[in-house]
């Protein structure tokens, strides 16, 4: 945005873009902003817009898909969160335990699951138990090794 105002500045001063161009690059270096981005804001400048702030974004919105999980929505975006819910609810589904139990029988799970490899425990266990507990043929499986 003070590379915006800076150019308008040169706009109102009458300094050609060439010029302001070069003036921003020594002032802010790397971080200028690259030459299209220049003359797009000198021109609307020069044309009368008055405002710095970017203006709406074209192109399609983003809409957000909802889950709705035991009577309360869920954004896409929180998938992860929604699969380690599932996947809690599915284990609390099969079996009686309480949570704590079901966490403490867990580390069964998941070095079945990922054959005690750590960093593959570390980086993929949220997908790769929701792939495999939720698949039906599987599922009693591992509720097994839990219990």
């Amino acid at each position: 945005m003070d590379q915006r105002i800076c150019i308008k500045f040169c706009v109102k001063n009458k300094i050609k873009c060439a010029d302001a161009f070069r003036m921003l690059t020594v002032a802010y270096g790397e971080a200028t902003l690259d030459r299209s981005n220049v003359y797009r804001w000198y021109k609307m400048f020069s044309e009368g817009q008055e405002d710095v702030n970017d203006g709406e974004r074209a192109g399609r919105r983003f809409a957000y898909s909802f889950l709705r999980l035991q009577g309360r929505d869920y954004i896409f975006r929180d998938f992860v969160h929604i699969s380690n819910a599932l996947i809690w609810g599915t284990i609390l589904g099969y079996i009686s335990f309480s949570f704590h139990q079901v966490n403490d029988r867990l580390h069964v799970l998941y070095s079945d699951l990922f054959e005690n490899n750590a960093e593959c425990r570390r980086k993929n266990r949220s997908i790769l138990v929701c792939q495999r507990i939720t698949k039906a043929e599987q599922r009693k499986q591992y509720i097994w090794i839990i219990m």
